[in-house]
């Protein structure tokens, strides 16, 4: 997700019908065609997915001073949802230390090779620890 403090730079989603909003979900790479096919299976997953857009899509931050705790912010290098530089926005919400890593994929990178991100993970909270 790009940082809070950025204007969103495409319509929400989570407001769309099914014959447009499944679809838009679709786009996004992460679920795959036989899933979406499923009638049945989608309709136990719609409301779950429908709100985690909701919820990213309607956060506003507030006002007030910058974390004191540091942010650790990972992304996939073509992910169409945010790009290199929304992502290291991330740095002005804190006060504390930051790190960005970018890892080869899109916005579904976490479905690459799951050692990378652990050692990634693992480093910043050795780090901060």
């Amino acid at each position: 997700r790009r940082a809070p403090h950025l204007p969103a730079r495409r319509p929400d989603r989570h407001t769309l019908g099914a014959d447009e909003f499944l679809p838009a979900v679709a786009a996004l790479g992460g679920t795959p065609d036989e899933v979406l096919r499923r009638h049945d299976l989608m309709a136990l997953f719609l409301p779950g997915l429908r709100a985690d857009f909701a919820v990213n899509e309607t956060y506003r931050q507030l006002p007030g001073p910058p974390l004191r705790c540091p942010v650790s912010a990972f992304t996939g290098d073509a992910d169409p949802e945010v790009d290199v530089v929304e992502m290291r926005s991330w740095a002005d919400v804190t006060a504390a230390g930051f790190s960005l890593r970018v890892f080869s994929g899109g916005h579904f990178y976490l479905a690459g090779p799951p050692a990378e991100l652990a050692e990634a993970l693992l480093a910043d909270l050795a780090v901060r620890s």
